[in-house]
């Protein structure tokens, strides 16, 4: 999987709403984890519908998941490595 396979992925989707975790009690990283958890289901092309399925699929594709404390949130198998951030959305 590459970069560009994800990009297409995400691009071919319904719809690009992304679901609010509600996990812990920051609610800024809350958005940046369910930010994240997008960015990654476009390395797998896949929607799952379990967190087992997530985490199988995960293992498959990327070698490395991260943590809180060090980045980055996570690595391709045998590619690149991955910071999710959010940025702020400017309108004209």
């Amino acid at each position: 999987m590459n970069i560009l396979n994800a990009l297409i992925n995400l691009s071919k989707r319904d719809t690009y709403k992304i679901d609010e975790l509600y996990e812990g009690n920051n609610r800024i990283n809350n958005v940046g984890d369910a930010l994240e958890y997008f960015i990654k289901d476009g390395f797998i092309n896949e929607e799952v519908s379990s967190n087992e399925q997530r985490d199988k699929k995960y293992s498959e594709a990327f070698s490395y998941l991260g943590n809180s404390s060090n980045p980055p949130d996570f690595m391709l198998r045998g590619g690149d490595a991955f910071e999710v951030k959010k940025g702020k959305t400017h309108y004209l």
